[in-house]
């Protein structure tokens, strides 16, 4: 992999984390709600800016099929996200 492929990968992880804590602590703060409830994640704009250059084509839809795989999981299923 080269420098921008690893840059790509490591937002993403950490991006997977963030969303991973986020639906961890709203599950233990909530109190019970009468039906599903919708919840809204969003990211930093500037979150996967590249360090040194704008992302190339491919690696922008390398990111975006990325995050859209980690949000496709059912736990996701009331979730809308924003990634920035």
């Amino acid at each position: 992999m080269d420098g921008t492929s690893l840059d790509v990968e490591a937002r993403c992880a950490l991006m997977a984390r963030a969303m991973e804590t986020a639906r961890e602590a709203l599950a233990a703060a909530s109190s019970t709600c009468a039906g599903p409830v919708l919840k809204v994640f969003m990211a930093p704009e500037c979150f996967f800016y590249s360090p040194r250059q704008a992302y190339r084509t491919d690696d922008v839809q390398r990111t975006i099929a990325r995050l859209q795989a980690i949000a496709a999981g059912g736990e996701w299923s009331d979730w809308i996200f924003s990634f920035g």
